[in-house]
């Protein structure tokens, strides 16, 4: 059914917050993912930035914000033995119970360039001009270990303006330089069949209305593409 999300969904500008909605039950006649109860929230520390994109994988759910990494603690259950050796169950009961950071330095404003294979969890550091991976133990910059450093630095701080913090006049929660459908962002895609993974900078001269500037029938857009082995685990 067609909804007015205007009237639904008035509160969508949570910068810092991780909202969730009641639970489904199949075959009920209303749709519970549309209810968000007033204390259905989890906040995160903004001294970290805005939270840019919620990612699962492994079966757990992920927070990247514009500086950090989390792992969100999504219904932890633990089971414990009394002294009579009977299995007890704790925890708070809580959907997200607390989340815990596995970067404080490194994030993204790129929520297109935040893409998982079975190996690892990538996203691109604008602030730093590098190429992140964490497979699970450790956060890896897969573009300074694998001799790519200037090349990322070049594409997104000198060859285009992937890093500006300029705030979109038209959405004011989304950055300029992550648009896709604009030609202006970052976009990361997998290839399972041959293991890589593409990513795509897109850099495009915006007007006042951050449309395209077109010179003789010709848009103002550079694009490069940087391709990743995940099998040689190196730059192809």
């Amino acid at each position: 059914l067609m909804i007015d999300e205007t009237k639904t969904c008035r509160f969508l500008n949570l910068p810092y917050e991780v909202a969730y909605s009641n639970t489904k039950i199949a075959g009920e006649p209303n749709d519970s993912f549309k209810v968000f109860q007033f204390r259905n929230f989890h906040d995160m520390e903004s001294q970290y930035g805005e939270i840019t994109k919620l990612k699962t994988w492994r079966n757990d759910l992920y927070a990247l914000q514009e500086k950090s990494l989390a792992k969100l603690l999504v219904n932890p259950i633990s089971m414990i033995q009394d002294e009579l050796g009977t299995s007890i169950y704790v925890g708070t009961g809580d959907v997200i119970e607390n989340h815990q950071y596995i970067s404080s330095v490194y994030g993204t404003r790129h929520m297109d360039s935040v893409i998982s294979s079975e190996r690892g969890l990538y996203f691109i550091d604008t602030s730093y001009g590098k190429l992140m991976q964490f497979n699970g133990n450790e956060v890896r910059i897969l573009s300074d270990e694998l001799g790519q450093r200037n090349a990322f630095n070049n594409i997104i701080k000198e060859y285009g303006s992937l890093d500006s913090k300029e705030k979109s006049n038209i959405i004011p929660r989304n950055y300029v330089s992550d648009n896709s459908m604009r030609f202006n962002g970052i976009t990361s895609i997998f290839d399972y069949k041959n293991s890589e993974l593409l990513i795509t900078f897109h850099n495009s001269n915006l007007d006042e209305n951050q449309e395209r500037v077109v010179v003789n029938d010709i848009p103002e857009t550079q694009s490069k593409t940087i391709v990743y082995n995940e099998s040689i685990n190196a730059f192809t």
